[in-house]
């Protein structure tokens, strides 16, 4: 860390070729997906070059590494999965309006894409803690013991989340008329 941080040729090299491992698991261990933890990788030696300079106790490398790994993964997941989350979900939504008996065909498409719309603004508006497990759960499919664990809080939380986050959608489109 010395060496690199004193502009040593190779050396900054020689940390990733070292740490690399390190970083990929906890990137792949939060985002399950190998292409975007090896772009989540790249990300976070990048910050970490740009950074060379806060870390105090090169002892604690390992640990700041762990840190801005899953900080930059989970930030990943919240970009890049919040929309197919969002579209999951109103996807969902447009299923049961489509099994309502009433209307139809063109009327309960015309609804079905309109609810579609308007979940997903109503998920947008969520906070963000209740749209990351949004998404774990419905995009990903993960248990809550998975997500507990991506998240770094208990089964518990995550269920109560989740349960809000059901509570704060049902409420919002409570009101809402197809058409209207």
């Amino acid at each position: 860390m010395a060496r690199a941080r004193s502009g040593e040729a190779g050396a900054f090299e020689e940390l990733v070729v070292r740490h690399a491992g390190l970083v990929a698991s906890i990137a792949y261990g939060v985002l399950g997906d190998f292409h975007l933890a090896r772009d989540v990788v790249q990300e976070v030696f990048i910050k970490v070059y740009r950074r060379l300079g806060e870390l105090r106790e090169p002892d604690s490398l390992a640990s700041w590494l762990h840190g801005v790994a899953r900080t930059t993964a989970l930030d990943q997941l919240r970009g890049s999965r919040r929309a197919l989350a969002q579209a999951g979900i109103a996807e969902e939504a447009a299923l049961e309006a489509a099994a309502a008996p009433e209307g139809d065909g063109p009327l309960r498409e015309t609804q079905r894409r309109e609810l579609t719309q308007r979940v997903r603004a109503e998920v947008d508006r969520l906070p963000e803690a209740y749209r990351e497990v949004v998404a774990l759960k419905y995009l990903e499919g993960l248990p809550y013991t998975e997500i507990a664990k991506v998240l770094g809080t208990t089964e518990a939380a995550v269920e109560s989340r989740l349960h809000r986050a059901r509570a704060l959608l049902r409420d919002a489109l409570k009101a809402w008329q197809p058409g209207g």
